[in-house]
């Protein structure tokens, strides 16, 4: 198949996407304000915008985790459970690694 046979009869699919410039053509009159560094003062605010964004739910969400095991008995008792019982299974999953690789390799050893 004959890759310009698929452009035939739709000009629209082919050349760039974008509009190229003609000589005739004047510049935009863009007026942004750009800081010191080149860059747009809206894309600073939004940037700023994001950060306070990101900050202020990290805040809410840790306060609001915090004051539940603060206030909340039972679930804290719940919480701490799930965490030791977590650290002693990757416990015992990283010994029983351990206990696998050390056998390997001194078998290896063995056979050399």
């Amino acid at each position: 198949m004959d890759p310009q046979s698929i452009f035939k009869g739709n000009n629209e699919l082919c050349g760039d996407l974008i509009k190229k410039k003609r000589k005739g053509d004047e510049p935009s009159q863009n007026t942004t304000n750009l800081d010191v560094n080149g860059k747009n003062e809206r894309d600073q605010s939004e940037l700023s915008g994001f950060y306070i964004g990101i900050a202020s739910g990290i805040i809410v969400g840790f306060w609001g985790v915090f004051c539940v095991l603060l206030f909340k008995t039972s679930w804290r008792y719940a919480y701490f459970r799930f965490i030791e019982n977590t650290t002693d299974v990757l416990y015992v999953k990283l010994v029983v690694r351990r206990a696998w690789l050390k056998k390997k390799l001194e078998c290896n050893q063995v056979q050399e």
